[in-house]
């Protein structure tokens, strides 16, 4: 939980991993010749399957108060990039610099070129795990100007309000998107397993793994889809112009590598690019016959038939349409870390370990019953470590800052996928360990009470009334979806 410096940790060269970061295509063996008509065809299969658009998408000019909105969307932080600036500076004297800032993004729109100068970024190597020597241990996290994330953030408003408006983005995609995260994709998910188990169905599942897909992203396919779906002229011209000669440099230890090109991929770190990835694999939904949940990169395929046997042939039809998806587009599965599952409630099914075994998606674990006894067991141990924390904190720090620990630590478990898994059996357990918690900050015996200090003395809401707290928002974020007694009955019942 102490936060430790990665760089000091990393014993490769910025020039290893920044030779490494770029040329992730070419190590791959990918194609970047786009002449094959295979994604094409693929591609039009999207206009088939929902109604035609002629929509085409065209810049308006931005206002003094859009940009204003952009600067203060900015997240309150202190990084630098190359050129010293930072989220917080322009934050601070973004009145002094409203007028100007306006003049400049509207000319960018114009001329439809995006300033050079903005496409020098610094890469932050982020190790993921395995051994610390391997550059393809690292996942580049690219900090971009802080001026290019306000264009960006302009540009993003109006891209996304067109694909909108025009019903172009799949539906079940929950990455990168307003009001859209990792726990309504699950939700989405488990409710389609759920009413398929209620008509006495078998669903089956496969969960699909991306090698490195931000940064294999072919620009010139990128660019086609973009003018498919209304994006094109000048319009296409300057993302066009932000996304070519791009340069990029990695700073380990204090110490920076040399310039480097980048020849494709979007940038993990912007603003633009990961609205840029959706409309990349926007497509993909309609060239596989089975249902699929998607949060950005990670695809889950949902299956479902009364018959075992017929279920897996559609699984496997549906992961090989999958798979030739991927090449059309030059991305690429990780065989070894895509995952299967069969739900059912039917104990009597003969089926190989290795579709029963639990399966993590989006941090919430997943087995075949849907018990959710897997998922709290990782929950249980991670709150165990917070407890240890707690303990040793206990006599370091004052109470407020032992509450803020709690909160930043512990009530995140308790309360992510909450809705999901939080009236299961299994979620007692998770009840005990918070109770161990309160009972630790309140210096409490094992066996006391500790209903007062949930209540009066903490103001922190008990496991059960997590739960109910979590399901009361999504009526109301939701109250239009929900029937009303005069749909049910004709007559007044009060």
């Amino acid at each position: 939980f102490i936060s430790k410096d990665r760089d000091s940790m990393i014993p490769v060269t910025p020039d290893v991993l920044n030779n490494h970061f770029v040329n992730v295509p070419v190590n791959l063996g990918l194609n970047f010749d786009t002449n094959t008509l295979s994604y094409r065809n693929l591609l039009h299969n999207f206009s088939r399957h929902q109604n035609c658009f002629t929509s085409n998408f065209s810049w308006e000019a931005f206002n003094t108060s859009e940009v204003r909105a952009a600067v203060i969307d900015l997240s309150v932080s202190k990084s630098e990039d190359i050129y010293g600036l930072s989220n917080f500076v322009f934050k601070n004297i973004v009145d002094e610099i409203l007028s100007p800032l306006t003049c400049l993004i509207n000319q960018i729109l114009i001329v439809s070129e995006f300033p050079d100068c903005l496409k020098y970024c610094k890469v932050t190597p982020i190790f993921k795990k395995g051994q610390k020597e391997m550059p393809e241990n690292y996942r580049p996290i690219t900090i971009v100007p802080t001026l290019s994330k306000i264009i960006e953030t302009c540009m993003f408003k109006q891209l996304y309000k067109y694909f909108i408006e025009n019903n172009l983005l799949y539906k079940n995609q929950f990455g990168f998107r307003p009001n859209h995260s990792t726990a309504k994709a699950i939700e989405c998910l488990v409710n389609s397993i759920l009413s398929g188990l209620e008509n006495k169905q078998v669903i089956g599942s496969t969960l699909i793994d991306l090698t490195k897909a931000f940064d294999v992203v072919t620009h010139s396919i990128l660019f086609e889809k973009l003018n498919f779906y209304g994006v094109r002229n000048k319009e296409l011209k300057l993302i066009q112009s932000y996304l070519t000669n791009r340069m990029q440099m990695v700073t380990v230890n204090n110490v920076s590598s040399q310039y480097q090109k980048v020849v494709a991929g979007v940038p993990q770190g912007s603003v633009l690019c990961p609205f840029l990835f959706l409309v990349f694999i926007n497509d993909f939904h309609v060239n596989v016959s089975s249902m699929s949940v998607l949060y950005a990169d990670d695809t889950t395929l949902l299956c479902s038939n009364v018959d075992v046997w017929q279920l897996n042939v559609q699984l496997i039809n549906a992961l090989q349409q999958a798979k030739d998806w991927y090449s059309a587009n030059n991305l690429i599965i990780n065989e070894n870390k895509t995952q299967n599952i069969i739900f059912t409630y039917n104990n009597n099914l003969n089926l190989d370990d290795n579709y029963i075994k639990p399966v993590k998606l989006l941090g919430i674990v997943l087995d075949s019953k849907l018990t959710w006894r897997p998922h709290v067991e990782g929950i249980c141990k991670k709150l165990s470590r917070v407890i240890f924390l707690l303990r040793k904190l206990k006599y370091c720090v004052n109470f407020e800052a032992l509450l803020m620990t709690y909160f930043g630590l512990f009530h995140i478990h308790l309360c992510y996928g909450i809705r999901l898994w939080g009236n299961s059996g299994a979620s007692k357990k998770v009840f005990l360990w918070q109770k161990k918690a309160i009972r630790l900050m309140a210096d409490l015996f094992n066996q006391e009470s500790c209903r007062q200090s949930f209540c009066n003395n903490f103001k922190i809401m008990t496991l059960a009334c997590i739960y109910i707290y979590q399901n009361l928002v999504f009526v109301r974020e939701n109250i239009n979806t929900f029937i009303s007694h005069e749909l049910v009955h004709d007559y007044n019942t009060r």
